[in-house]
């Protein structure tokens, strides 16, 4: 009886040769188990996840990240970018009321400085009249407006505009803050240090320090 040789062509069975579909159940289970492993794990490939090697975890650590696990850190992300806008808000309103309750005691220093020389030089009553006016930006255009209307009426109006607009910036980051701390701890309770969040958190406010 002929028997065939055990191995030709590239060392492959001479069965396998005459049947094809004999031994593909192997190929078949590592296909199976490439697609199983490469559809299961998953790493945070965003910038906040980023491995700890000081608390002893190896770089690149494979970490099971499910649909949940990806919401709460998109929704950390967009809590993050709005806590930075109203940051930035906040800083350019602190800085206006600044600048108003500076103009409001030069405006007091100046009218004092009126008053004085009014008494001591005997001014004539137009040219108190011009001291009294001062330029008033009304949208591009300049207008002139006397000093004692508009620290009544116009710069006190701006003053309590730009501290309720403060008192709501505040509240509004004290509240993303609340939801951003929900997440971070439950982000921290599953990932550990395998995910950095504290740059949504910095605490650099000293100059954005509630009015």
């Amino acid at each position: 009886m002929f028997q065939p040789p055990r191995t030709i062509l590239r060392g492959r069975p001479w069965s396998r040769i005459m049947n094809p579909a004999q031994g593909s159940g192997e190929d078949e289970k590592r296909t199976r188990d490439r697609r199983k492993y490469s559809g299961r794990l998953k790493y945070l490939r965003m910038q906040m996840l980023e491995p700890d090697t000081k608390s002893g975890q190896e770089i690149g650590e494979e970490i099971e990240v499910n649909l949940q696990d990806q919401k709460m850190i998109n929704e950390f992300s967009n809590l993050n970018l709005k806590r930075m806008k109203l940051k930035k808000a906040l800083k350019s309103k602190s800085l206006e009321l600044d600048d108003l309750v500076e103009l409001e005691n030069e405006l007091l220093l100046s009218s004092f400085d009126v008053e004085t020389n009014d008494n001591n030089d005997q001014q004539t009553q137009s040219g108190t009249e011009d001291n009294d006016l001062i330029l008033y930006k009304l949208d591009t255009s300049y207008i002139h407006i006397k000093r004692s209307t508009f620290q009544e009426t116009k710069l006190t109006e701006k003053l309590e505009r730009s501290k309720e607009a403060i008192s709501k910036l505040n509240s509004e980051m004290d509240e993303l803050s609340k939801q951003m701390s929900v997440l971070k701890k439950a982000l921290y309770s599953k990932f550990g240090n395998t995910i950095n969040l504290e740059g949504g958190d910095d605490d650099d406010d000293d100059d954005d320090a509630p009015i």
